[in-house]
Formats: structure tokens, C-alpha cells, sequence
């Protein structure tokens, strides 16, 4: 079609598309006077970005389904989403009881009892052992350190406790702690960091009620094909790279490397970028930005002690699948190695390095350090403590954390004369 044909056509069309969004403008009117099919937002939440679980008016029970095991598992949450029987007025009594609260991503919420969780095994031994307690435990997968603390700190200060366990997951912590999208983040200011509210792009912003009907629609369709969510995320990968000095090739590189790493033979083929290699993909493309990771750590577990001067504050990370050393290594997992531009082995030594550096902040600034990597390490591995579906700890993992979770607090209140 020539120039002017063009030109012609579209001068023709302009009378059809202004009838059309005059049309549309005044029925978006109308439908809003009226009240009639209100759009229906996936609201974010303001403080945490998301829960697990929304609050209740009183004790519930739960079910959900374990993949891993194809079971179901009744679990308990309290008024305010918290795994525990023990309601807000429990906990909130006046007591003579160790009251621990825990928090942690995924690893700290899965499919499981409460008791068979590791802040349950936890809970078990220390009574065992003589000490009365109370734990309520919050984690949601994909949680940042930060989110996991954010989703408990009023529970803390509301009920006094005593204790602050923090799951840190080492597989993916380090990289979450510096994303944006629809989570609180720190960002840096005049005297370090401070939090800033959530970029929201899969959730909807919780302070602003949605009204237009044609925008909802038009961001429903956006959303479905997944445009707002990738211009979303190549901003920030390309805002990563501008702060490395590199260009689009890093973030083309990255991008590549996580398609190849989310093609894998496990029950959810996602699993091993997921819980494992997004992180190391991450820090290989844009290499400044494991520093900043760490600081950041060290700055939230500084502000938490500032913040609890009190309490006993317990790091408990936990290894992932590759870091804990799990033998045979799955071939599943070495198939999706062989595409990526590491091996095994820098892989493992990179998030070792992030665990001691882990460690090092941790104890610095006052925290007692729950070391579960030796713990996982030392296994007789009879029984696997990594399942094959999506790389979560399984119940034979979770007993010995929360065993070795007990005996370091048990140590700490016989070091202090508490027993």
C-alpha cells in the first residue's frame, strides 16, 4: 500500500475509532455511576506485599495438599494467619513460657503438620527438655529476610516474646533481599537504608480501589499475555546492569541462562532455578551485586537488633539441595548444569561463601547462629532430606533442624542460667 493510500485509510478510520472510544469512555461511566460489575483487584498487602494466609476471626484448621507425598495435611493458623492452636488471646496472656516466634519463606510454610515442621520439632524438644513454651510461626514462598520479618514484628512486639528465629534460606535469601516487585525493599539513603513500599506489577496496589471497568479489562489482558510483568522485570535487569557497567548483553545473558535453567525433569520444572540457580545466575551476570546483597543483610539484622535489644534473636539458615550435598547428585539436576556456565562445584562454593558470610554478620551483630548446613551434612542419608518434586526440605530435614534449632537455644539458656 502506497504513502498516500495509508494516509487515506487512516483519516477514514479516525471518525470509527473516536465513535468507538467516546463509546467506550461514557459506557465506563455509566457502569461506574451505577456500580455495576465492579472490578475485582488481586490486592497486594501494604505492610508484606502478600500472606500466606489472611486473617481470621478465631483458630482454624486447614487443608492443603503435598505434592511431594500426594497427601493431605491438615495444618492450624491462628487469628492472624499464624501456624499455631494458640489463639491472639493465648499468646498475648500474661505467662511464665519461652515464647519464640519464627518466620522463614516457603521452607517455613510447607505441606506438613505443624508439628511436623521444624519450628514444631523445635518446640517438642524444648519442652523435653523442661523449658515451657509457646511458638507461632508465619513464612510465605518467595518471602524476602525482610518480608519474613516484617510478617512477624507485630506479632513480637504485641506478645512479648522472647525469641526471634529467622529461617533464612540460602538458596535464593540473598537474591530476594535485593528484588522490588511487589514486596517492601531497601533502598539505600543518607544513613544506610531504609524500607521502601512495594513496585507493584502482579499484585494491585492496595491503596488505590480500582473504578474504570475499561482499564481493569485492559489490565487483565496485559497481564494474561505477561507484558506489564516482563517490562516490569527487564527494568530492573537492565537498571542492575547500568549499576555493573554492563549493557544489554548481561541481561540478555541472564535471561537466557534462566530459560535453560527452568527446563528440568523434576515435578515442577522450575524447581532447581527456583530454590537454586536463579540466585548463582544472578550474581554471575551482575557480579556487584552479591556485595550489595550482603550488606543489606547485614544492615536488616543490625536494625532488627536495634529494634529487639532484649530478645534472643536466632539466625537459622538453611541450605539448599546443591549447598547441603545431598549424594547421589540427582542427574536431573546435573543435565540442567551442563547448559549453564558453571559447574556444581562453583556453585556449591558460592552459596558456602554467602552462608559464612552469613555467619559472620549474624554473630556480629548479636544473633545466635543455628549452624543446620553441618547438621544436614552429617546425615547417614538413609532417607532423603531433599524431595525430588520441588527441592523443599522433606520431614527427615525438618527433624533435624528443629533438633539442632533446640540445642542451640538450650545452650544459650544454660549459658544464661535460664534453666
Amino acid at each position: 500500500m502506497s504513502e498516500g493510500r495509508l494516509g487515506s485509510a487512516v483519516r477514514a478510520a479516525l471518525p470509527y475509532m473516536g465513535v468507538t472510544i467516546v463509546t467506550l469512555v461514557v459506557l465506563d461511566l455509566v457502569l461506574i455511576a451505577t456500580g455495576l460489575f465492579p472490578p475485582v483487584g488481586r490486592y497486594g498487602h501494604a505492610d508484606v506485599g502478600w500472606v500466606a494466609s489472611p486473617p481470621s476471626d478465631s483458630v482454624l484448621s486447614y487443608q492443603c495438599y503435598d505434592q511431594p507425598t500426594r497427601s493431605s495435611v491438615t495444618i492450624q493458623r491462628n487469628e492472624r494467619g499464624y501456624r499455631t492452636d494458640l489463639s491472639e488471646v493465648e499468646l498475648a496472656r500474661p505467662n511464665d513460657w519461652f515464647e519464640l516466634a519464627v518466620t522463614g519463606d516457603s521452607h517455613t510454610d510447607q505441606c506438613m503438620t505443624n508439628e511436623e515442621m521444624h519450628f514444631g520439632v523445635m518446640a517438642g524438644e524444648l519442652t523435653a527438655a523442661g523449658v515451657e513454651n509457646a511458638v507461632f510461626s508465619f513464612g510465605a514462598g518467595r518471602y524476602s529476610p525482610l518480608q519474613e520479618y516484617l510478617a512477624v514484628v507485630q506479632g513480637v512486639r504485641d506478645f512479648e516474646s522472647d525469641a526471634l528465629v529467622i529461617n533464612l534460606y540460602t538458596g535464593n535469601d540473598f537474591y530476594d533481599i535485593l528484588r522490588v516487585d511487589d514486596r517492601p525493599h531497601l533502598v539505600e539513603s543518607v544513613d544506610g537504608y531504609e524500607i521502601a513500599p512495594p513496585v507493584w506489577y502482579t499484585f494491585d496496589d492496595p491503596t488505590k480501589v480500582k473504578r474504570s471497568r475499561i482499564a481493569h479489562a485492559v489490565g487483565q489482558v496485559s497481564d494474561q499475555v505477561g507484558v506489564g510483568t516482563t517490562w516490569t522485570r527487564l527494568r530492573y535487569l537492565r537498571a542492575a546492569a547500568r549499576d555493573q557497567g554492563g549493557g544489554v548483553g548481561s541481561v540478555v545473558g541472564y535471561l537466557s541462562d534462566i530459560r535453560r535453567a527452568t527446563q528440568s525433569d523434576a515435578g515442577y520444572a522450575a524447581a532447581f532455578a527456583a530454590q537454586i540457580l536463579n540466585q548463582q545466575l544472578f550474581f554471575w551476570h551482575f557480579p556487584g551485586t552479591r556485595q550489595e546483597s550482603v550488606d543489606r543483610i547485614a544492615y536488616l539484622l543490625s536494625m532488627i537488633r536495634e529494634e529487639h535489644p532484649g530478645i534472643l534473636l536466632v539466625m537459622s539458615p538453611i541450605p539448599s539441595y546443591q549447598l547441603a550435598g545431598e549424594q547421589p547428585v540427582d542427574q536431573m539436576f546435573l543435565d540442567v548444569l551442563e547448559s549453564l556456565p558453571f559447574t556444581y562445584e562453583e556453585g556449591a562454593q558460592l552459596e558456602g561463601e554467602l552462608y559464612a558470610e552469613l555467619r559472620g554478620v549474624a554473630e556480629s551483630n548479636g544473633w545466635l547462629f543455628v549452624d543446620n548446613l553441618e547438621t544436614l551434612r552429617g546425615y547417614d542419608r538413609s532417607e532423603r532430606l531433599y524431595n525430588d518434586f520441588d527441592y523443599h526440605v522433606t520431614r527427615t530435614a525438618m527433624e533435624l533442624i528443629g533438633r539442632t534449632q533446640a540445642e542451640s537455644i538450650l545452650e544459650y539458656l544454660e549459658g544464661r542460667g535460664e534453666r
